[in-house]
């Protein structure tokens, strides 16, 4: 599919997909890291959604295959269902 990106791609292929809200300049090093960690100790791989700027804020989309990892996703980090796959 020309013009799609990957990010928009993961987006669509993971149907739960999680915005969390993060500094204008980007994800900071220690938050990076327990995104990482959280990826890491639940045995999934990151699948990055697109970012886009909302109000002077920058929303970053992590997309997930698996119901309750994208509930403890939202729990841990605050973050908010993109669409109504919940």
């Amino acid at each position: 599919m020309r013009g799609i990106g990957k990010a928009a791609l993961n987006e669509t292929d993971h149907p739960y997909v999680i915005e969390l809200e993060v500094a204008s300049d980007g994800l900071d090093v220690i938050l990076s890291r327990r995104i990482v960690q959280f990826h890491e100790s639940r045995h999934v791989q990151p699948q990055y959604g697109r970012t886009t700027v909302r109000q002077g804020g920058l929303i970053c989309r992590w997309c997930f295959d698996d119901l309750s990892i994208a509930s403890d996703f939202v729990k841990e980090f605050n973050g908010k269902p993109w669409k109504s796959g919940f």
